[in-house]
């Protein structure tokens, strides 16, 4: 029998795995009420999550990493921004 600390992680892994679907069917979406309704979806998914997540940290059942110092986050934060300056260039042809 599963105890409380499995069953509440695979509740918060179940929540990650279907924002993740949610957020792919509202790209994916043509019909803009479609792909609103599955934005809205999403939303609820991952407030449920972040209950989730306060839930499994307050009991103890996770530890998430310590903050990153703030030249860490500029250091991520400027890789990232790159790669989407990059992608967001016409192709050259």
């Amino acid at each position: 029998m599963l105890q409380d600390k499995e069953m509440a992680a695979d509740i918060q892994d179940m929540l990650k795995h279907q924002t993740v679907a949610f957020t792919r069917a509202a790209i994916e979406s043509s019909d803009p009420n479609i792909r609103q309704a599955f934005v809205q979806m999403r939303s609820a998914k991952e407030r449920a999550h972040w209950e989730m997540y306060q839930l499994n940290e307050q009991k103890g059942w996770y530890l998430p990493a310590g903050p990153a110092d703030h030249a860490e986050v500029n250091r991520v934060k400027g890789f990232f921004q790159s790669a989407l300056d990059q992608t967001a260039q016409p192709a050259l042809r």
